[in-house]
Formats: structure tokens, C-alpha cells, sequence
């Protein structure tokens, strides 16, 4: 027996003849409010998310009256109330009794629930860091990209390294700037210091080029950049 789960969803909305029930507490027929019960509605509920199937009485019982002390007469008297409700006769029969079994809803249902709001997306482009090691500056671009790249189930997009890694002169900023449009770039250079390095970060609002973070880390003498 499948289990149904009466906790309702924000905005989802069960459609069924000239019947609208909210998921705020509210039956509507034909616009207008019909007065339901908490007890109706929820065995109402649990009814029409079992799409057809029958709900056996110990599943209505346990879902919506949990560990009180009740009997089936409780249940029946309920959905006795519902159909009154939802003013069911010979030619609307909304729930089918099935001795032995359960009660389900024997009417089509459409459930309309709206799309999910998608997470806010923001472009970031990494752009080469300035070293002397042009080897070492390609790794450590390939490394930032691919490990920011994770963070796109949380609306962050990166782009590829073969768009961003020739871009290193201001000229091929502005370019790629201009065409691609991102919401923020990282940009980078490492500056020696005797025998230990410094890395200059900056982060960077594309719209107005405003500079919104800037980092320096040092990196002791064989340290890799890679660490960052």
C-alpha cells in the first residue's frame, strides 16, 4: 500500500469539475469559497494525491486523526461530511466506497502546481593570472576554473578555459567583456619576493568595472600556486 503524504505544497492546487482546493486550507466552487472542515479536508487531500488508488481506512485513520483514539465510525462520519460538501449525487460520485478496502476518488483530477523558481545564475570568467612561469599560469587557470566550476548547482557559471585563457592583455578583457558579457571576472598576478611569492587577486563587477574584493597571499619559497 503506497503511502500518501497529506503535508501540503505551496501553491499546488487540485482541479476536479467545477472544484478548485488550495493547498492553503481552501475549496473553491465555481470561484466562490465552500466552507471545509480541517478533518474533510484533510482525508480530501490525502484522496485526490492517490491519483485513483485506493487509501485504505487505517491510512486516512493514521494520517489525519495520528495517535488519538478513534474508530472507523469517525471516518465514515467524515466522509459522510465530504460528500455532502462537494454535494455529490447519482450522476457526481466523487468518492467510491470499496468494502474491505478503502475509499478513493473517482472523479479526473488535474493538479496544477507552478514551475519551481530557478536558482539566480551569475557568469564568472577567470581570466590568466600574470606570471613568469607561463606553464605554472595555464595550471593554475585550468585548476581556479575547474574548481569554481562545482558551484554551478548553485547558479554560478563559469567560463571554459579555451574562451578565457588567451585573454591577458586589456585589450582582450574589454573584448571578451563586450561579447560575452559576464556578471563578474577574477583576475591575478604573482609578484616575487625574495625568495617567496605574492599573489594579487582582484574580483571584479564587470557592469561599471567595479572592483568589489582584492586579496594578496603570500606563498612560501617552493609552494606551489596550485595551493590557492
Amino acid at each position: 500500500m503506497p503511502h500518501f503524504n497529506p503535508v501540503p505544497v505551496s501553491n499546488k492546487k487540485f482541479v476536479f469539475d467545477d472544484f478548485i482546493l488550495n493547498m492553503d486550507g481552501s475549496l473553491l466552487r465555481s470561484e466562490k469559497k465552500v466552507n471545509i472542515p480541517p478533518k474533510e479536508y484533510a482525508v480530501l487531500v490525502i484522496l485526490l494525491e492517490a491519483a485513483g488508488e485506493i487509501v485504505s481506512k487505517n491510512t486516512l485513520l493514521d494520517q489525519v486523526w495520528g495517535d488519538a483514539e478513534v474508530n472507523e465510525e469517525s471516518l465514515t462520519r467524515c466522509i459522510y461530511a465530504l460528500r455532502r460538501i462537494l454535494s455529490e449525487d447519482k450522476e457526481h460520485r466523487y468518492i467510491e466506497t470499496l468494502y474491505g478496502q478503502g475509499y478513493r476518488f473517482n472523479r479526473p483530477v488535474v493538479v496544477v502546481s507552478p514551475p519551481a523558481p530557478q536558482p539566480t545564475t551569475h557568469t564568472l570568467a577567470i581570466l590568466p593570472f600574470q606570471m613568469q612561469d607561463q606553464v605554472q599560469s595555464e595550471s593554475l587557470h585550468y585548476s581556479i576554473v575547474k574548481g569554481l566550476s562545482q558551484y554551478a548547482p548553485f547558479g554560478l557559471s563559469v567560463l571554459p578555459v579555451t574562451i578565457t585563457k588567451n585573454c591577458r592583455s586589456v585589450k582582450d578583457i574589454l573584448e571578451l567583456m563586450d561579447q560575452l558579457r559576464p556578471d563578474y571576472y577574477i583576475s591575478g598576478q604573482m609578484i616575487p619576493d625574495g625568495n617567496d611569492n605574492i599573489v594579487q587577486i582582484e574580483i571584479v563587477r564587470v557592469k561599471g568595472y567595479h572592483l568589489l574584493h582584492q586579496e594578496s597571499i603570500k606563498l612560501i619559497e617552493h609552494q606551489p600556486a596550485s595551493l590557492l
